[in-house]
């Protein structure tokens, strides 16, 4: 039996009976009208499936669309990435001793100082050798070009860029003759114009994804609720059908459901009045049950060797011995009792009352000589 359950059960009968009992009542009072109504409701569920129908195939055409530019934009964008790619896997490439080569240059040969400047410009930082070279020096340099927002470059920046990229002093053949090692650095500049350049001309595209995405979103949310306006009419027309021919039968059974709920409710209370006040201890006593139950293990495993090794002791060594124990029990992940006592396994609170009122001290060490005397009077028997 389920308190709780019932006491659902009830909530939901009294729900029933306060939403059938004015049904029942205006039943009576509606049968008239039905059959307008649903001729009414016939009239308008006709003109909304068109106008679903219309703005369905609408909403269908926004959305080819949406896809189509958006996949046009990804194609370019995605034709870009190789060299992207490639050119940023190169900076691995790049050994300490390479970045050291070309830091090293007192005075740097054109194609070196050119790329150098490049990628200062990108890093915002001022376009001089000393400004490269501290670039150079930092131990993440590499990690800053490979994390490079390549999608948020200003437009000025990508101007004063194509000076350098178009400038014959980085050309691959330029910058090879100049110093291999910054080959990579030159490629990776070149592949962030590219991208950059490829994204400017994919932007109109993103820019026409997003307001066409946006105008899809509105046209769905309005077909959306168009649909729900549909269903919510139908539904009302095949209930009022189902009201015109078979009204009498329901006012009938309407009236028997009332009846029953009214039944069923009264000995429901009836039964909750009688077992309410059992309600909380119950459910303490099946508390402290699953606790017991998931620490039965370790507590008898305490118990044990409680009963077999700890009567010679004294309270302090068996206190000691028993805080060791269950350090080994925790260690080993045994579930036992947080607050364990050996009396709780082997005697019960009537047993140590029973024994207090033969004259028993009621302290603790005490009580356990009394349960380890007869603990083991059992198990010798």
């Amino acid at each position: 039996f389920q308190l709780g359950s019932t006491e659902t059960k009830v909530t939901g009968l009294r729900a029933v009976l306060t939403a059938k009992r004015p049904v029942l009542e205006q039943r009576a009072k509606d049968s008239a009208k039905l059959l307008l109504e649903v001729r009414h409701e016939t009239e308008e569920t006709e003109r909304v499936e068109v106008t679903v129908a219309k703005e369905a195939a609408v909403v269908e055409a926004k959305a080819q669309e949406v896809h189509r530019v958006r996949m046009e934009a990804q194609q370019q964008l995605s034709a870009a990435m190789p060299r992207l790619d490639a050119a940023i896997d190169a900076l691995d490439s790049l050994s300490k001793s390479d970045i050291s080569e070309i830091a090293s240059f007192a005075a740097p040969p054109p194609g070196v100082r050119t790329v150098m400047e490049a990628v200062c410009l990108l890093l915002g930082e001022p376009t001089s050798w000393e400004s490269a070279r501290r670039l150079l020096g930092q131990p993440g340099f590499i990690k800053t070009l490979r994390n490079y927002p390549r999608d948020d470059i200003p437009p000025v920046t990508l101007r004063k860029l194509s000076r350098y990229t178009s400038d014959e002093g980085m050309s691959h053949d330029a910058v090879r003759r100049a110093n291999a090692a910054t080959m990579s650095l030159a490629s990776w500049v070149h592949a962030i114009e590219n991208y950059s350049k490829v994204a400017s001309d994919v932007r109109p595209l993103q820019e026409r994804v997003s307001e066409l995405s946006t105008q899809l979103d509105a046209a769905n949310s309005a077909l959306e609720a168009k649909r729900r306006d549909l269903d919510t009419i139908r539904g009302e027309v095949a209930r009022l059908v189902e009201k015109c021919e078979a009204d009498a039968a329901a006012k009938v059974e309407l009236e028997r459901e009332i009846t029953v709920a009214a039944e069923r409710l009264t000995r429901a209370q009836q039964i909750i009045d009688g077992v309410s006040s059992e309600g909380e201890r119950w459910a303490s006593e099946v508390a402290s049950m699953r606790e017991r139950q998931d620490a039965v293990l370790g507590d008898s495993l305490l118990a044990c060797g409680m009963l077999a090794y700890l009567a010679p002791f004294d309270g302090a060594w068996r206190a000691r011995l028993l805080r060791e124990w269950a350090g080994v029990v925790d260690a080993n992940r045994v579930p036992r009792s947080s607050s364990f006592s050996v009396d709780a396994v082997f005697s019960s609170p009537s047993q140590v009352r029973q024994w207090e009122l033969q004259g028993l001290p009621v302290d603790e060490v005490s009580v356990q000589n009394a349960i380890f005397t007869t603990a083991s009077q059992v198990r010798q028997w």
